[in-house]
């Protein structure tokens, strides 16, 4: 199960052999321990920050701090993509016969993924327009502007997806 996840959330291919693993290990110890020391570092400057201000200040405070996470947390994702991808450990191999059942297999793997995003996206931006507001749920549920705006997301992201899926497809020699 374990192994599963790891090579889930690397996005990597084939079977996790002992190299791998190796350098999922190295490229994970990168990114935790500064990781660990900044979030330690903001949690303590927002709880300063939040004394010397007073409960007045909490709402921008908070924001802040969600967002500066969101931020550091992003950029570690992309070090870890970027870094997998490096040392292909993410290639998909395949020979030439293998190709095009890889690529249908790959285009339907991304259509199913896409459209989970495109459910997720339209409900997490009708949850948040509902905190705001704007109108009952129900009611945001269902308007033309927001499924437009959430299958266009979803179409974005699935060809980009898609993109990716296919250029990490190599072809090996038999």
């Amino acid at each position: 199960m374990y192994a599963k996840i790891m090579k889930h959330f690397y996005g990597i291919t084939g079977p996790l052999d002992e190299y791998k693993r190796g350098e999922i290990n190295r490229l994970g110890n990168n990114v935790i321990l500064p990781l660990f020391f900044l979030l330690l570092l903001s949690t303590f400057v927002a709880i300063m920050t939040a004394y010397a201000l007073g409960p007045a200040a909490a709402e921008g405070i908070l924001l802040s701090y969600g967002g500066f996470n969101l931020f550091v947390l992003m950029g570690a994702m992309t070090y870890l993509g970027v870094a997998a991808a490096r040392l292909h450990l993410t290639d998909y191999e395949v020979t030439a016969a293998q190709l095009p059942h890889a690529r249908w297999a790959l285009l339907g793997r991304t259509l199913l993924m896409g459209l989970a995003f495109t459910v997720l996206f339209h409900l997490l931006s009708i949850f948040m327009a509902w905190l705001d507001g704007a109108g009952s749920f129900g009611q945001l549920l269902g308007l033309p502007a927001n499924l437009k705006n959430s299958l266009v997301a979803g179409g974005v992201w699935t060809l980009l997806m898609l993109g990716v899926a296919w250029h990490r497809l190599k072809v090996i020699d038999d």
